[in-house]
């Protein structure tokens, strides 16, 4: 890869909870006060909007309503894969997986915070951690709901990444309240969560699971 752009020194990563869409959105208005009660509740750092097989259109709807509430409570807004709608609505950030394009050629159309996608493989995280990007992922660590045919990532590779780089990293992929703690013993600075909230149908139960979560990091 042909990587050649700014490096931007002013942006420092959060840790915490990186917060992930269900998969389907099926009632807009629903998922809006949802999502508002658990950002009002919870100091969560990022929330990605990660949705498949819909269109532009609807994902623009959806941004238009879920951005002021990210704004109001001060959760970085990431977009999953679509960096030019990413940056059309000025988004704070934008994730991408390992077929979803450059990161030269997504850079100069889009200057938010970027991360990406590095399953279990340290060489290419190392790889894509030189450059300007705000975080890594791996996962999944242990089985996952929303993804059960993930490739399973040691926790290994979290100490053995952290040991040679600085960059921030997010652990993914069937983490809980159970099993978050000793990823973030072993350099987890993001804990991404989907379907252990969002299968969770009382909403205050969904806020007790995130608080616990969010203990960790104080701990």
């Amino acid at each position: 890869m042909d990587l050649h752009y700014k490096m931007d020194l002013t942006y420092k990563t959060k840790r915490g909870i990186y917060l992930i869409s269900p998969e389907i959105i099926l009632n807009l208005n629903e998922f809006k006060a949802n999502l508002k009660f658990i950002l009002k509740n919870v100091n969560i750092a990022y929330f990605q909007l990660r949705l498949k097989n819909i269109t532009d259109e609807e994902i623009i709807e959806i941004i238009n309503v879920i951005k002021p509430i990210c704004i109001k409570y001060n959760t970085e807004f990431i977009l999953n894969d679509n960096f030019e709608l990413a940056a059309q609505y000025a988004l704070d950030g934008l994730h991408i997986g390992q077929s979803d394009g450059y990161l030269a050629q997504i850079q100069r159309k889009f200057s938010g915070i970027i991360g990406v996608s590095c399953y279990n493989d340290v060489k290419r995280a190392l790889n894509v951690s030189k450059f300007n990007i705000q975080y890594v992922s791996f996962g999944a660590f242990y089985k996952s709901e929303t993804k059960p045919n993930a490739v399973n990532c040691p926790i290994s590779c979290l100490v053995e990444f952290k040991r040679q780089s600085n960059v921030s990293v997010c652990a993914i992929g069937g983490i809980n309240s159970s099993n978050a703690e000793i990823l973030i013993k072993n350099g987890a600075d993001l804990i991404a969560l989907s379907s252990a909230v969002w299968n969770i149908q009382k909403q205050r139960h969904q806020v007790e699971e995130l608080k616990k979560i969010l203990s960790f990091f104080e701990s």
